[in-house]
């Protein structure tokens, strides 16, 4: 099998650092979606919407 690219050291940290960054990311985003949800959940249930 032909090795076509290899990524270096550095450029494999890079994409590791890339990554985490972007889980991170995403965790802050789903946790702010969870925090809307339930606060839209507890005006309905105030109002008697649903």
């Amino acid at each position: 099998m032909t090795v076509l690219y290899s990524y270096t050291p550095e450029e494999v940290e890079k994409f590791k650092a890339q990554l985490k960054q972007a889980e991170e990311r995403a965790a802050f985003f789903e946790k702010a979606w969870i925090l809307e949800h339930d606060e839209v959940n507890n005006l309905k249930q105030q109002l008697g919407i649903e």
